[in-house]
């Protein structure tokens, strides 16, 4: 009787309407299930010092955790050309900081490098940047 049953079904197939209904299910939930995500924030320019001649600015921006999180705190120190606001040649640095956030960074620059200093007594050193030529080589210091 039920292997009666399972050749009817077979033999009539799916119907196409219930296969459309199924399909617009499944992707309704998807769709909510995205929705509900946990949300980046986008990264924002937290510092910026420029250098003596003018020539050049340093860049930090941070990425927040996503909502609800307390981490990872991302940040990005670049070096950017200041007369065509592009980043150098080079990798830029990327730092995670887990759940500390940097304030009051300290900025000494010179005439091809700089050196980013946490805002401790004495001033520590935290980053050194290369640059000439167009390129940029960052260095953590001592972390």
């Amino acid at each position: 009787m039920i292997l009666g049953m399972v050749r009817v079904i077979n033999k009539c197939g799916p119907r196409p309407s219930a296969v459309l209904l199924c399909a617009g299910v499944l992707l309704a939930l998807g769709l909510a299930v995205s929705c509900t995500g946990t949300r980046v924030p986008e990264a924002t320019v937290k510092m910026q010092s420029s250098s003596p001649d003018g020539k050049y600015r340093c860049v930090v921006k941070e990425q927040l955790p996503p909502e609800g999180y307390a981490s990872p705190h991302v940040y990005t120190f670049t070096i950017r050309d200041a007369r065509t606001d592009r980043d150098l040649n080079g990798e830029s640095y990327k730092r995670d900081t887990d759940s500390v956030s940097l304030a009051d960074l300290k900025f000494a620059w010179a005439a091809d490098e700089m050196t980013v200093m946490l805002p401790t007594v004495p001033p520590r050193p935290y980053l050194t940047v290369k640059f000439n030529d167009g390129e940029q080589r960052w260095t953590a210091v001592g972390n």
